[in-house]
């Protein structure tokens, strides 16, 4: 590992956990499931730290959504062409269907952010919001930080066998270099 990051990490730790979860929750859940795995960060920790830091994300967002709706409402309208009747529409169907949007809209990646504003701006009950995704972060940070947990015990297997393959890969391609050049001072410059 590069020393730079090594030293990185062991300076940041869980609060280097938290401001990933923050801003990208879940390359950051990944990443300390590796970490967990290699024992630079400890399993309890590490994921109450990134299901607080996402979640505080989301919260965020939320809050967005919430106080800033009037403007936020207008900008949108006034974006995307869409009339009061519209967004009227869009603010009862995120009331109606809450929970499969928060839900979706925290377990699938690209959704996340527009559903929680959108949650939001619908004037949603804070507090109902507050829960369900509390429940959702613990969720989804579980499964991946579990999932980076696994894949780090994949990589210790395999780096014996990376570390062969490589060596492989380099051996074999000397011996082509060393080939042809030695064809080349054989036959002449044509090869």
């Amino acid at each position: 590992m590069n020393p730079t990051i090594y030293h990185l990490i062991e300076q940041l730790k869980y609060f280097g956990v938290f401001i990933g979860a923050f801003i990208e929750g879940p390359a950051t859940a990944l990443a300390a499931g590796l970490l967990i795995k290699s024992n630079f960060i400890q399993l309890v920790p590490a994921f109450l730290v990134h299901s607080l830091g996402d979640f505080l994300a989301d919260m965020t967002y939320f809050m967005i959504g919430r106080f800033g709706s009037k403007k936020l409402i207008h900008w949108l309208e006034h974006l995307f062409h869409f009339s009061d009747a519209e967004v009227n529409n869009m603010k009862a169907k995120f009331n109606k269907h809450h929970l499969k949007i928060i839900f979706t809209g925290k377990l699938t990646h690209f959704l996340g952010l527009p559903a929680i504003i959108g949650i939001g701006l619908s004037e949603y009950s804070w507090r109902k919001f507050f829960i369900f995704n509390l429940i959702a972060t613990v969720i989804k940070s579980a499964l991946l930080v579990g999932l980076g947990y696994s894949f780090g015990a994949i990589w210790q297997q395999q780096s014996s066998l990376l570390s062969r393959l490589g060596l492989v890969i380099i051996l074999t391609t000397v011996a082509i270099a060393i080939y042809y050049l030695m064809k080349r001072r054989k036959h002449g410059p044509q090869i």
